[in-house]
């Protein structure tokens, strides 16, 4: 059985961050996008997409452009649900 190190610090929340340069945590606790926030970690304005484009061309050629449009939601649905390797989806 792993046992998990305690967090130790009972420092403020910005604090804690402090150490990389940031005031906050920069991920969003919401698992979904809102464009309408004015928050940039909600409504994607921080989201870096170059380290992801491979995956988001792949994502969209098999779904955009794919030869089975019909069951498009099917592929999607094995294609967000990953393996052990990959996980889900293109990150945060």
């Amino acid at each position: 059985m792993v046992t998990l190190p305690r967090r130790t610090t009972s420092a403020p929340a910005g604090e804690r961050y402090a150490g990389l340069g940031l005031s906050k945590l920069p991920f969003s606790t919401a698992p979904v996008l809102n464009p309408y926030s004015d928050d940039p970690r909600t409504n994607g304005t921080i989201y870096a997409e170059a380290p992801v484009r491979d995956a988001i061309d792949k994502f969209e050629r098999m779904l955009i452009c794919s030869n089975d449009f019909p069951n498009r939601e099917r592929i999607a649905s094995l294609w967000s649900a990953g393996d052990v390797q990959q996980g889900r989806g293109m990150g945060k």
